[in-house]
């Protein structure tokens, strides 16, 4: 295989949606050889460039008593207790500095007689959130492209980093495949910023782009970064099945539920407040997926669903806080007066990632990370649109940071031996040749062992026997063949997928216990007397992972010690 070594970057940023792009650009204003490699496009690949793009601030206006204080406080409730105090805050308290920057970037918000529109989600406690004109996340992102490319930014696109090289002081740079020709290319840095996103094609069910595939995660628990929260994946209830299931992935907004839509089962019963009794349909993410998740495991769906009864709220709100989902009934010639709107769970958010710290460094030297990709901001539970300020505060932060780190250390010097070796695998894989679909097919296996074992409701065995079927996914894996890069890739990805997916069973088996996103059906209630902790994954000798209970990160310890690590097996041994 052919390797070109290409010259030596200051930063180079993983990734192209918002959390990378404004990572590159607060290094670009410290460093000067800045990289962004991302397999897609830069701005235009990604969950960034297809999010609804709303971004919760709370700005302290004239008549309101929202504050980022509030904010904070909403959003540790949320978190079910798990939440990194410290992240939060700083998410919280610059989040509106940040949104600000965004406008004066040229990112085009929703606006009303020149001020932007806030509007109210059921679990935040004001109007907070704005979004972006058209609900489009490329108004967000594609201002940051063309500041990126005007400051002399150069992007490496269609390229996949398959491996964080190491020097003896740290990361030394990455090492990537070139998805078009096959190249592999070494690219030393003096720092290195994971701002990949997460891991939604984990489930057979997904909001997610084809290329979230959890390789941020995977390269770094592979450099010796502690994973946190991975047991916490957050499932949106509201996937359109019907009238436009074939139509292409839509979703209802949060905001709708606030409004007065309910969710309601074959049986006419609007359920929510049987799950909710105070917040009703205007409750969190976690608790609407189970509910709806349940209805319909319990023989009360409608057509695989369950229905929305949009008679308490006005058609044209609806249409204001939907625009994407009304246009394309309207096209279609559908009228929701008399044809039903029936909606299901589906994967959507990683609450899990790589542990950092408030300036978006990790344990590991001359890496740092940001957006999706980390872990403790959310906690169990992410509230509605606290994701995009998370990618704007700390991949600020990040690329601020990675821009001094560049600058106060000697030359890197990436171990060729790792070189070698990873182009010696690579060219193997090539040699043996891969039948069209193989790798699909591998997925498509891993995906729905996911959605049926470690989704929305989970029990010991079932997350078990999954965990089971991955270990040995990645043996197949490691034994399968390529005819062409994108093949490679396609089998580089499932690998990343295997072993989050691991990471994952084995965080959810280790906490025995229901909290936010995380439901057990053998253990259904939340038991703060012995899990308001945290569990860190990392991989061991061998590549075996180890979960360890920790105090939540950032808090002072409680009295109870902390239990021992456990590794995979002896994880699955004791859930028997």
């Amino acid at each position: 295989m052919d390797i070109q070594w290409l010259d030596e970057s200051d930063v180079v940023v993983v990734g192209g949606g918002l959390a990378a792009l404004r990572a590159a650009l607060e290094a670009s204003k410290g460093a000067h050889r800045i990289h962004v490699v991302t397999k897609g496009q830069v701005g235009r690949s990604g969950a960034s460039a297809i999010t609804s793009a709303g971004y919760a601030a709370a700005a302290r206006l004239p008549g309101s008593s929202d504050s980022p204080e509030v904010h904070h406080r909403d959003t540790l409730v949320g978190g079910a207790g798990l939440n990194d105090p410290r992240l939060v805050r700083l998410m919280c308290e610059e989040g509106p500095a940040r949104l600000a920057e965004l406008v004066e970037l040229g990112a085009r918000f929703q606006t009303r007689d020149g001020d932007l529109i806030r509007t109210k989600s059921g679990d935040h406690s004001f109007a907070r959130s704005v979004a972006a004109v058209g609900y489009r996340g490329t108004e967000l992102t594609l201002p940051l492209r063309e500041r990126l490319v005007a400051g002399g930014v150069a992007f490496l696109e269609r390229t996949m980093v398959v491996y964080l090289l190491r020097d003896r002081d740290g990361v030394a740079g990455v090492l990537a495949l070139d998805l078009e020709r096959g190249h592999l290319l070494v690219l030393p840095a003096r720092a290195v910023i994971l701002a990949s996103g997460g891991a939604g094609q984990l489930y057979a069910v997904t909001s997610n782009p084809r290329d979230l595939t959890g390789d941020g995660h995977a390269l770094a628990c592979r450099t010796g970064a502690p994973l946190l929260d991975m047991e916490f994946f957050q499932f949106l209830p509201w996937r359109v099945v019907a009238p436009v299931g074939e139509g292409g992935r839509v979703s209802i907004q949060m905001y709708t539920f606030a409004a007065g839509a309910r969710l309601v089962n074959a049986l006419g019963e609007a359920f929510m407040r049987r799950y909710d009794p105070v917040n009703g349909d205007a409750t969190t993410r976690d608790v609407a997926a189970r509910a709806a998740y349940s209805e319909i495991r319990g023989g009360k769906d409608v057509r695989g669903g369950v229905r929305v009864d949009l008679s308490g709220m006005a058609h044209e709100e609806f249409t204001r806080l939907n625009p994407g989902l009304s246009a394309l009934l309207e096209r279609r010639g559908i009228h929701l007066g008399g044809t039903p709107l029936i909606v299901a769970p589906e994967a959507h958010f990683y609450m899990g990632g790589v542990r950092i710290e408030p300036d978006g460094s990790t344990t590991v030297p001359r890496l740092f990370a940001a957006g999706e990709v980390v872990g403790g901001i959310h906690g169990a539970n992410r509230l509605c649109d606290n994701a995009l300020p998370e990618t704007q505060v700390f991949g600020a932060r990040a690329g601020s940071t990675a821009a001094r780190a560049a600058y106060s250390g000697e030359e890197v010097k990436p171990d060729g031996d790792q070189v070698r070796q990873w182009a010696e695998r690579l060219e193997a894989c090539m040699r043996r040749g891969g039948a069209p679909g193989s790798a699909a097919a591998l997925r498509r296996r891993l995906r729905q062992a996911m959605w049926t074992g470690a989704g929305i409701l989970r029990t010991a065995s079932d997350l078990t026997r999954t965990l089971q079927l991955l270990e040995g996914l990645g043996g197949e894996v490691s034994e399968m063949g390529a005819s062409n890069p994108g093949q490679l890739a396609d089998l580089l990805e499932t690998e990343n997928l295997a072993l989050v997916g691991r990471a994952l069973c084995l965080a959810a088996l280790t906490r025995e216990e229901s909290r936010g996103a995380h439901t057990r059906l053998d253990f259904p209630r939340r038991d703060d007397a012995r899990w308001l902790r945290s569990i860190v994954i990392s991989s061991g000798p061998g590549g075996r992972l180890q979960a360890e209970v920790m105090p939540v990160i950032g808090t002072c310890e409680p009295t109870t010690p902390p239990r021992p690590p456990q590794t995979v097996g002896e994880s699955q041994r004791s859930s028997r």
